[in-house]
């Protein structure tokens, strides 16, 4: 069995995000296939209601206030409720697994993806460059590995951290076989988060990527998922509003008729324009700066 599977706490905009990336998933497919689940740990099931009663594929697993907490562990780090979710899914279920961001919107099927970590592959989202902050923590890491203190799951040599590829972990994927590589995972995360300068605050929201990034390299291949699910991780906020006015379009609608509104306002087309701003140099930026406007998004209609 495949599972595309989300986590859902915190605030109404994650909710939206993930009933998005599953309404746009349901849109890029011809028919649902047999073989998948679509698994939502959220602190309140009761906001799938309606697609749950429409998708007997669906299933919420209920996260308790407490559960969440503890999974945040003693540094109290979001970001590791996810391995620990990660780790839940394939404790409790066989096959094959792949970790969808909320923010994420399917461009086309994944099934692929599930052929590749079928074949014992990893998959993580797409490469990513470090940035200088980051790369200048890594070397300091590097003096880990010569005390065998950066673990592995099946006690393969280790990597220097500063020769790792750094991968966006809004998509992981591994089959249930894999299982013992997540506890490595936790424990790179557990181990760095102390070592982590205060500044940039930056540097610590990624410890858990770095940590599926080393591990995953260390025991295989990684293979990027970035032609079928798009992650709008630096445009959430923006495509926040259009999401607000997109569920009051939508409500009351049929469940057919929401999945179909998702084509009408794509966010890889809609992040275009604050994509190539970013990427000017610095007085072309500074102009438009000047000028007071430095993007917008494009027209769209629901």
């Amino acid at each position: 069995m495949n599972y595309i599977v989300y986590l859902a706490h915190g605030s109404q905009a994650v909710l939206d995000q993930v009933v998005f990336s599953i309404l746009s998933y349901l849109h890029v497919l011809d028919e649902f296939p047999r073989d998948t689940r679509i698994l939502v740990y959220c602190d309140r099931p009761e906001l799938f209601s309606k697609l749950l009663s429409d998708l007997s594929f669906l299933k919420c697993e209920k996260l308790e206030s407490d559960q969440i907490r503890s999974y945040r562990g003693t540094a109290d780090f979001v970001h590791r409720v996810k391995i620990k979710v990660l780790q839940e899914v394939l404790r409790t279920h066989s096959g094959n697994m792949i970790f969808v961001d909320a923010d994420t919107a399917f461009l086309r099927s994944p099934a692929p993806l599930f052929e590749y970590i079928n074949r014992g592959l990893f998959v993580m989202h797409v490469r990513e460059r470090q940035s200088r902050h980051f790369m200048r923590f890594l070397q300091s890491l590097d003096s880990l590995v010569a005390t065998a203190d950066l673990p592995n799951a099946n006690g393969r040599p280790a990597l220097r951290p500063s020769s790792v590829v750094m991968w966006n972990a809004g998509v992981i994927g591994l089959s249930a076989e894999k299982r013992p590589i997540l506890n490595a995972v936790l424990t790179m995360t557990d181990t760095i988060l102390p070592l982590v300068p205060k500044k940039p605050k930056t540097i610590r929201s990624v410890c858990e990527q770095f940590a599926f990034s080393y591990v995953f390299q260390v025991e295989g291949v990684v293979l990027p998922a970035d032609q079928y699910i798009y992650h709008y991780w630096d445009f959430k906020e923006e495509f926040g509003t259009v999401l607000r006015e997109f569920f009051a379009h939508c409500d009351g609608r049929p469940l057919m008729q929401m999945i179909e509104a998702t084509a009408r306002i794509p966010p890889r087309r809609l992040h275009q324009p604050k994509l190539e701003y970013d990427r000017l140099s610095r007085l072309p930026k500074l102009l438009r700066k000047l000028r007071g406007k430095r993007w917008e998004i494009p027209d769209w209609e629901i």
